[in-house]
């Protein structure tokens, strides 16, 4: 069987060990024993190599400082990068002549705060018809995850402006914790057929996979908000249950859909 060191690299097993080996070998007839050495550090190879420099309590010294200097740089390199992205407020690609604009996704934050208010009174007011909530419930404005465990509320952001919403939460039950609702969903029309809500619910449904136990998700939409449903059903999620004339729209009654979709373990 073989093994993987941090950078995710096969490094035991069989006919790899000898390959390993015979490339280090190689490498240093090739450029001799100090460059096979730093090779053999950086992979973290240290089966039975032909050199020792596998750990860095075996390495000589002189080895040992050009890996770590080199590691440093690429790690102040990397860090650069990622927090060089994490200010962009829009990812660019080009196609021909045209810009794609795609949100950025990320955790909302208590800063967030205001904004996800603006945004989620907007719904309720102007597109009440898929909502269950009524604008004048008694129910937290804010955002709804804060401080609950194994739960998160997502932000699309397109030019600094928050545009779409989605939160997650685990139910709280020691025999329900299993599960999670999925609610909250709204994409601001603005920004509707840009995939927006597409790139919301990949996200939460990556981020459920670092979540321990969690076998399912479940929801739930009004029965007539056939977008909405075509969007969850393109994802993985299927109709479990329809209650009929759940939600009472004026003087119309509305079904109300429950879908639900397995993670993979």
């Amino acid at each position: 069987m073989g093994c993987l060191n941090a950078y995710g690299n096969l490094i035991s097993g069989g006919g790899v060990t000898a390959g390993m080996d015979f490339g280090l070998v190689l490498v240093a007839a090739l450029r001799g024993q100090a460059a096979a050495e730093e090779i053999q550090l950086a992979l973290e190879y240290a089966p039975e190599p032909p050199f020792q420099a596998g750990r860095p309590e075996d390495a000589p010294k002189d080895t040992l400082e050009v890996v770590r200097r080199r590691t440093e740089t690429l790690r102040a390199e990397r860090e650069r990068m990622i927090g060089a992205w994490r200010k962009l407020p829009l990812n660019l690609s080009d196609k021909g002549n045209d810009i794609i604009c795609t949100p950025l996704i990320r955790e909302l934050r208590q800063d967030d705060d205001a904004a996800y208010r603006s945004l989620w009174r907007d719904a309720l007011q102007q597109h009440a018809q898929y909502f269950r909530i009524a604008a004048g419930d008694n129910v937290p404005a804010g955002i709804p995850t804060r401080g609950a465990e194994d739960s998160f509320t997502l932000g699309a952001f397109e030019k600094n402006a928050l545009v779409g919403i989605v939160s997650l939460e685990r139910d709280r039950g020691v025999k329900l914790r299993h599960k999670a609702l999925l609610f909250r969903m709204f994409v601001a029309p603005e920004v509707a057929g840009r995939g927006v809500g597409k790139s919301l619910l990949q996200e939460a449904l990556c981020r459920t996979q670092d979540i321990d136990d969690l076998r399912y998700i479940h929801l739930t939409v009004l029965e007539r908000n056939q977008r909405a449903r075509a969007l969850y059903r393109s994802l993985g999620f299927v109709d479990f249950a329809l209650e009929p004339e759940a939600v009472r729209m004026d003087a119309d009654y509305v079904g109300e859909v429950q879908m639900m979709r397995f993670l993979r373990r």
